[in-house]
Protein backbone atom coordinates (compact mmCIF):
# COMPACT_ATOMS: atom_id res chain seq x y z
CA UNK A 1 0.00 0.00 0.00
CA UNK A 2 0.84 3.31 -0.95
CA UNK A 3 2.58 5.84 2.40
CA UNK A 4 1.67 9.56 1.27
CA UNK A 5 -1.52 10.84 0.05
CA UNK A 6 0.65 12.23 -3.02
CA UNK A 7 1.28 8.19 -4.12
CA UNK A 8 -2.32 7.39 -3.46
CA UNK A 9 -3.30 10.21 -5.55
CA UNK A 10 -1.58 9.07 -8.24
CA UNK A 11 -2.67 5.18 -7.81
CA UNK A 12 -6.17 6.61 -7.96
CA UNK A 13 -5.53 8.58 -11.17
CA UNK A 14 -4.47 5.64 -13.13
CA UNK A 15 -6.98 3.17 -11.39
CA UNK A 16 -9.70 5.81 -12.86
CA UNK A 17 -7.65 5.71 -16.11
CA UNK A 18 -7.17 9.30 -16.61
CA UNK A 19 -3.50 11.49 -17.34
CA UNK A 20 -2.34 14.30 -15.28
CA UNK A 21 -3.38 16.54 -17.98
CA UNK A 22 -6.59 14.74 -18.05
CA UNK A 23 -7.59 14.91 -14.72
CA UNK A 24 -6.79 18.41 -14.24
CA UNK A 25 -9.63 19.34 -17.11
CA UNK A 26 -11.76 17.53 -15.79
CA UNK A 27 -11.57 19.03 -11.80
CA UNK A 28 -10.52 22.63 -13.56
CA UNK A 29 -6.86 22.97 -11.58
CA UNK A 30 -4.12 23.34 -13.17
CA UNK A 31 -1.20 20.61 -14.50
CA UNK A 32 0.99 22.07 -12.42
CA UNK A 33 -1.31 21.53 -9.32
CA UNK A 34 -1.85 18.11 -10.03
CA UNK A 35 2.14 17.45 -9.91
CA UNK A 36 2.49 19.54 -6.60
CA UNK A 37 -0.23 16.54 -5.51
CA UNK A 38 1.41 13.96 -6.76
CA UNK A 39 4.65 14.54 -5.36
CA UNK A 40 3.50 15.41 -1.78
CA UNK A 41 4.49 19.53 -2.45
CA UNK A 42 0.90 19.94 -1.44
CA UNK A 43 -2.54 18.38 0.08
CA UNK A 44 -5.77 18.68 -2.07
CA UNK A 45 -8.06 21.17 -0.54
CA UNK A 46 -11.99 20.02 0.16
CA UNK A 47 -13.44 21.29 -2.60
CA UNK A 48 -10.83 19.83 -4.79
CA UNK A 49 -11.62 16.23 -3.14
CA UNK A 50 -15.14 17.24 -3.40
CA UNK A 51 -14.60 17.21 -7.35
CA UNK A 52 -12.34 14.24 -7.65
CA UNK A 53 -15.38 12.58 -5.48
CA UNK A 54 -17.61 13.99 -8.54
CA UNK A 55 -16.12 11.93 -10.87
CA UNK A 56 -15.71 8.90 -8.99
CA UNK A 57 -12.50 8.88 -7.36
CA UNK A 58 -12.30 7.04 -3.92
CA UNK A 59 -11.23 9.90 -1.65
CA UNK A 60 -11.37 7.95 1.39
CA UNK A 61 -8.10 6.06 -0.14
CA UNK A 62 -6.68 8.88 -0.96
CA UNK A 63 -6.89 10.24 2.52
CA UNK A 64 -6.53 7.17 4.39
CA UNK A 65 -5.27 4.69 2.19
CA UNK A 66 -8.98 2.46 3.27
CA UNK A 67 -11.02 1.77 0.21
CA UNK A 68 -14.58 3.56 0.98
CA UNK A 69 -15.99 -0.70 -0.01
CA UNK A 70 -13.47 -2.47 1.79
CA UNK A 71 -9.87 -3.14 2.95
CA UNK A 72 -6.81 -0.90 1.89
CA UNK A 73 -6.16 -1.69 -1.81
CA UNK A 74 -2.76 -2.54 -2.92
CA UNK A 75 -1.09 -0.67 -5.79
CA UNK A 76 -2.17 -2.89 -9.04
CA UNK A 77 -4.84 -4.85 -7.64
CA UNK A 78 -8.09 -4.74 -10.55
CA UNK A 79 -11.32 -4.01 -9.01
CA UNK A 80 -13.71 -6.79 -8.79
CA UNK A 81 -17.51 -6.81 -8.16
CA UNK A 82 -19.77 -4.20 -8.80
CA UNK A 83 -19.12 -2.31 -5.31
CA UNK A 84 -15.53 -1.21 -6.83
CA UNK A 85 -17.13 -1.00 -10.46
CA UNK A 86 -16.60 3.05 -10.59
CA UNK A 87 -12.32 2.39 -10.69
CA UNK A 88 -12.72 0.26 -14.12
CA UNK A 89 -14.04 3.16 -15.83
CA UNK A 90 -11.44 5.74 -18.27
CA UNK A 91 -12.63 8.60 -18.67
CA UNK A 92 -12.61 10.05 -22.74
CA UNK A 93 -13.40 13.69 -23.53
CA UNK A 94 -15.76 14.45 -26.16
CA UNK A 95 -14.74 17.68 -28.10
CA UNK A 96 -16.34 20.41 -28.98
CA UNK A 97 -14.90 20.49 -32.80
CA UNK A 98 -17.59 18.55 -34.43
CA UNK A 99 -16.41 16.65 -36.58
CA UNK A 100 -18.10 17.16 -40.13
CA UNK A 101 -19.67 14.86 -42.36
CA UNK A 102 -20.01 18.12 -44.89
CA UNK A 103 -17.16 19.79 -45.88
CA UNK A 104 -15.35 20.59 -43.15
CA UNK A 105 -16.11 22.54 -39.59
CA UNK A 106 -13.64 25.15 -38.45
CA UNK A 107 -11.32 24.09 -35.36
CA UNK A 108 -10.70 27.55 -33.89
CA UNK A 109 -12.66 26.53 -31.02
CA UNK A 110 -11.39 22.99 -29.65
CA UNK A 111 -12.38 22.26 -25.98
CA UNK A 112 -13.82 19.17 -23.95
CA UNK A 113 -17.10 19.07 -23.95
CA UNK A 114 -17.80 16.94 -21.59
CA UNK A 115 -15.87 13.35 -20.98
CA UNK A 116 -17.81 10.12 -21.15
CA UNK A 117 -16.78 6.84 -19.15
CA UNK A 118 -15.65 3.87 -20.91
CA UNK A 119 -15.06 0.53 -18.98
CA UNK A 120 -11.26 0.40 -19.33
CA UNK A 121 -11.83 -3.79 -19.39
CA UNK A 122 -13.65 -3.04 -22.63
CA UNK A 123 -11.65 -1.03 -24.35
CA UNK A 124 -8.33 -3.16 -23.91
CA UNK A 125 -10.80 -6.25 -25.28
CA UNK A 126 -12.36 -3.79 -28.27
CA UNK A 127 -9.52 -2.21 -29.30
CA UNK A 128 -6.33 -3.41 -27.78
CA UNK A 129 -6.03 0.04 -25.93
CA UNK A 130 -3.64 0.02 -22.83
CA UNK A 131 -4.08 3.78 -22.54
CA UNK A 132 -7.38 5.37 -22.78
CA UNK A 133 -5.32 8.66 -23.62
CA UNK A 134 -5.15 6.95 -27.70
CA UNK A 135 -8.59 7.41 -27.81
CA UNK A 136 -11.01 10.66 -28.37
CA UNK A 137 -14.52 11.20 -28.77
CA UNK A 138 -15.69 13.97 -31.45
CA UNK A 139 -19.50 14.92 -32.78
CA UNK A 140 -20.70 14.65 -35.93
CA UNK A 141 -22.52 17.41 -37.91
CA UNK A 142 -23.89 17.50 -41.54
CA UNK A 143 -25.41 15.01 -43.91
CA UNK A 144 -22.25 13.54 -46.03
CA UNK A 145 -21.74 10.39 -44.72
CA UNK A 146 -25.50 9.39 -44.47
CA UNK A 147 -26.58 6.48 -44.07
CA UNK A 148 -23.70 5.83 -41.85
CA UNK A 149 -23.07 8.28 -39.65
CA UNK A 150 -26.29 11.11 -39.04
CA UNK A 151 -26.14 14.94 -37.59
CA UNK A 152 -25.32 14.12 -33.64
CA UNK A 153 -23.63 11.07 -33.61
CA UNK A 154 -20.77 10.70 -31.61
CA UNK A 155 -17.19 8.66 -32.72
CA UNK A 156 -14.69 7.82 -31.52
CA UNK A 157 -11.31 7.52 -32.70
CA UNK A 158 -8.17 6.20 -32.64
CA UNK A 159 -5.22 8.20 -32.33
CA UNK A 160 -2.73 6.15 -32.88
CA UNK A 161 -3.91 5.97 -36.32
CA UNK A 162 -2.50 9.22 -37.89
CA UNK A 163 0.37 7.89 -39.78
CA UNK A 164 1.23 9.43 -43.28
CA UNK A 165 0.08 5.75 -44.75
CA UNK A 166 -2.92 4.75 -43.24
CA UNK A 167 -5.23 1.64 -43.67
CA UNK A 168 -8.38 2.91 -46.19
CA UNK A 169 -11.20 3.11 -43.98
CA UNK A 170 -13.17 5.23 -42.16
CA UNK A 171 -11.06 8.49 -40.90
CA UNK A 172 -11.44 11.88 -38.88
CA UNK A 173 -9.03 14.19 -40.96
CA UNK A 174 -7.99 17.79 -41.03
CA UNK A 175 -7.68 19.91 -44.25
CA UNK A 176 -6.30 23.31 -43.46
CA UNK A 177 -8.71 24.27 -40.27
CA UNK A 178 -11.52 22.45 -41.18
CA UNK A 179 -12.15 18.70 -39.58
CA UNK A 180 -13.99 15.74 -41.21
CA UNK A 181 -14.95 12.34 -41.30
CA UNK A 182 -14.71 10.69 -44.55
CA UNK A 183 -13.91 7.49 -45.93
CA UNK A 184 -9.81 7.67 -46.81
CA UNK A 185 -8.86 5.38 -50.11
CA UNK A 186 -5.16 5.66 -51.80
CA UNK A 187 -5.49 7.39 -54.99
CA UNK A 188 -1.28 6.70 -56.11
CA UNK A 189 1.76 8.84 -55.57
CA UNK A 190 1.13 9.77 -52.46
CA UNK A 191 -2.54 10.99 -52.46
CA UNK A 192 -5.80 10.29 -50.72
CA UNK A 193 -9.19 10.30 -51.91
CA UNK A 194 -11.80 11.17 -49.46
CA UNK A 195 -15.00 10.05 -49.88
CA UNK A 196 -18.53 10.71 -48.64
CA UNK A 197 -21.06 7.46 -48.34
CA UNK A 198 -24.14 10.33 -49.49
CA UNK A 199 -23.36 10.49 -53.33
CA UNK A 200 -24.21 14.06 -53.39
CA UNK A 201 -21.03 15.24 -52.34
CA UNK A 202 -18.03 14.79 -54.73
CA UNK A 203 -14.84 12.93 -53.64
CA UNK A 204 -12.07 15.07 -52.50
CA UNK A 205 -8.39 14.40 -53.33
CA UNK A 206 -5.39 15.50 -51.23
CA UNK A 207 -1.63 14.65 -51.44
CA UNK A 208 -0.48 13.90 -47.72
CA UNK A 209 3.41 14.55 -48.53
CA UNK A 210 2.41 18.65 -49.91
CA UNK A 211 2.90 20.97 -47.44
CA UNK A 212 0.76 23.34 -48.89
CA UNK A 213 -2.51 21.50 -48.95
CA UNK A 214 -1.85 20.92 -45.06
CA UNK A 215 -3.61 18.22 -44.09
CA UNK A 216 -3.67 15.45 -41.24
CA UNK A 217 -4.96 12.66 -40.35
CA UNK A 218 -6.35 12.77 -36.82
CA UNK A 219 -7.26 9.26 -36.57
CA UNK A 220 -9.45 6.37 -37.12
CA UNK A 221 -13.07 5.56 -36.01
CA UNK A 222 -13.53 2.67 -34.32
CA UNK A 223 -17.40 3.05 -32.75
CA UNK A 224 -19.92 5.28 -33.38
CA UNK A 225 -23.13 6.27 -30.98
CA UNK A 226 -26.09 7.07 -32.10
CA UNK A 227 -29.68 7.79 -31.07
CA UNK A 228 -32.49 5.73 -32.75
Amino acid sequence: MSTSIGKRFAEERKRMGMSQRAIAERIGISLKMISRYEGDKSVPSGDVLAKLAAIGADVLYILTGKRADGPPARAGDEPVGRASARHAFAYLPLYGIEASAGYGTPVEHERVREWLAFRTDWLRREFGITSPEALQLVMVTGDSMEPTLHEGDVVMIDLREHARTPREGLFVVRIGDGVMVKRLQWAGKGRLRLTSDNPAYDPIEVALNDPSEDVAIIGRVVWIAKRV
